[in-house]
């Protein structure tokens, strides 16, 4: 059996992308790409930070105008299968990108995240 690059003649359909495939799938299974989980591949780390950019966004506004029942879902599904310090860190850090000018550290901390992620 020769054992040589596999031409796929052109542009390839893997799991939803194009792709140019000259590989050797018998010898190099890292050629090809990882089959994606969800839409981006990244879904989860979008929704949350998303979720987390909206969050800190409502809480600034004034109180009469925040939208409590629906904040607290937004914090539930934050914290659903996450740890309490990540989810932190995605407020720290959604609040730092609406935020530019203000401290980084002093956001951090308001967070009750240390110097370790600043």
């Amino acid at each position: 059996m020769a054992v040589g690059p596999i031409h796929a003649g052109g542009a390839q359909r893997l799991n939803g992308d194009l792709a140019e495939a000259a590989i050797d799938y018998r010898r190099h299974m890292w050629g090809l790409p990882m089959p994606k989980k969800g839409i981006t591949g990244h879904d989860d780390w979008v929704l949350t930070e998303a979720l987390a950019t909206a969050l800190v966004a409502l809480e600034q506004l004034e109180a009469k105008h925040q939208p409590n029942a629906h904040m607290d879902d937004i914090r539930k599904i934050l914290s659903n299968g996450k740890e309490p310090a990540a989810v932190s860190l995605h407020l720290a850090q959604a609040k730092c990108r609406l935020f530019p000018d203000l401290d980084p550290l002093e956001i951090y901390r308001e967070y009750g995240i240390g110097e370790e992620y600043g």
